[in-house]
């Protein structure tokens, strides 16, 4: 649809007509983005599906089959026989498969935490075992350590890092109490959430008017002529055209409820395109004549419009969503493309998930584990340096 605008008064002005002229053109690069968007969604969400039908399956069962060959190797971190190198090497491996699980945005039912909690009891006991030499190094080293389980949130001056140090009990209640804390904190951001979420409409309307970087005196300007303007008198046609407490069918009421609420929400926001939209479709007038000031502030809200579609539609393949990260990895230029990208993926996930099962099933001692932890370190290249802080702490 075509918007068709005239000025209130007659004039050859080129100004006028100018204006008149980009107004429609920013009309038509509206419309050919929406387009362009509800087509790429489209793609994007039809490709998601196929993912979930065909993909995600062996991506979940490889995440569990991981799971359980962590399950498999935590056991034996505090085993006294095992020496400084392979104890490194089983610490490694550990939170490769940790690392790897945790990043994997589809590994929903394993309890990282749970993982996680069960390895530092693993240290905490081989601590126990094991008396800590206390020099510089180590207690830099353990900070470090400290640091990594709990991000930036490490407060410990020398003196509190030396006790922790000597008392593995007193390094236990340290970690007990960061996690309490931590918990804690994760209660308080969902409090936020809730809190900014029963505010979201005002929210909306500052983020809205923080992002087209409208000055004050330009917004109460935008917002007057829903005032005073043509643009008030077609709102209210609108709505009154469309209010669902008018209709007796409940078919159409709900309908009308939901054109209710898009109007609503685009008056919020001053969004012009979607109103004057609205208004030709469900009241049959395709000629709205407008002022200049009004024609101008069209034109600058339309502009707006047009700039925000073009950085919405470069925006929806980026992995930022695992909608966005299926269609960034799967989508190919033809449909047979896309099906080999998944081939190859499913094939890649279904080794890693045999091959962490067949483990899993196999070690059951420690002999076995030191065969698997010569391997990787006979497939590591050499190189000279200090010994591990967790050998040195714990060995």
């Amino acid at each position: 649809m075509t918007i068709k605008l005239t000025t209130t008064k007659q004039t050859d002005n080129v100004r006028d007509s100018s204006v008149v002229a980009s107004i429609k053109n920013l009309w038509q690069r509206i419309e050919k983005n929406q387009k362009k968007i509800n087509n790429q969604k489209k793609k994007i969400a039809q490709l998601y599906q196929e993912f979930q039908t065909q993909v995600l399956p062996y991506e979940q069962e490889m995440c569990t089959q991981v799971q359980c060959l962590i399950t498999t190797l935590l056991p034996f971190v505090s085993r006294k026989s095992l020496n400084e190198r392979h104890r490194e090497a089983l610490l490694d491996w550990i939170n490769q498969e940790l690392n790897f699980i945790e990043t994997n945005p589809f590994a929903m039912d394993v309890d990282i935490d749970n993982l996680r909690d069960t390895l530092q009891q693993q240290l905490l006991i081989l601590a126990q075992r094991n008396p800590f030499e206390e020099n510089a190094e180590n207690l830099q080293q353990l900070a470090l350590m400290l640091e990594e389980m709990f991000g930036d949130k490490l407060h410990l001056n020398e003196q509190e890092l030396s006790e922790i140090a000597r008392d593995p009990g007193k390094l236990q209640d340290y970690i007990e109490f960061m996690h309490s804390q931590a918990e804690e904190e994760s209660k308080f951001v969902d409090q936020d959430s809730d809190f900014h979420g029963e505010y979201a409409e005002h929210d909306e309307a500052f983020e809205h008017n923080d992002q087209t970087g409208h000055s004050k005196r330009e917004q109460l300007t935008l917002d007057k002529l829903f005032k005073s303007s043509e643009l008030n008198k077609i709102y209210k046609r609108l709505a009154t055209k469309i209010h669902p407490d008018k209709e007796i069918d409940d078919e159409l009421k709900a309908e009308k409820q939901v054109l209710m609420q898009q109007l609503s929400a685009a008056r919020k926001v001053n969004d012009v395109f979607t109103i004057l939209l609205m208004y030709q479709t469900h009241c049959d007038e395709t000629d709205i004549s407008f002022d200049d000031t009004t024609l101008l502030a069209i034109q600058k809200l339309l502009g707006e419009r047009a700039r925000t579609l073009e950085r919405e539609h470069s925006q929806l393949s980026t992995p930022s969503t695992p909608e966005g990260m299926v269609w960034k990895q799967f989508s190919g230029r033809s449909k047979k493309a896309t099906a080999n990208n998944f081939a190859e993926f499913i094939a890649e996930r279904q080794e890693i998930t045999d091959n962490s099962h067949a483990m899993a099933h196999n070690i059951t001692n420690l002999e076995i584990l030191k065969e698997y932890l010569n391997e990787r370190l006979d497939s590591v290249v050499p190189f000279d340096d200090d010994i591990d802080f967790l050998n040195q702490l714990f060995g």
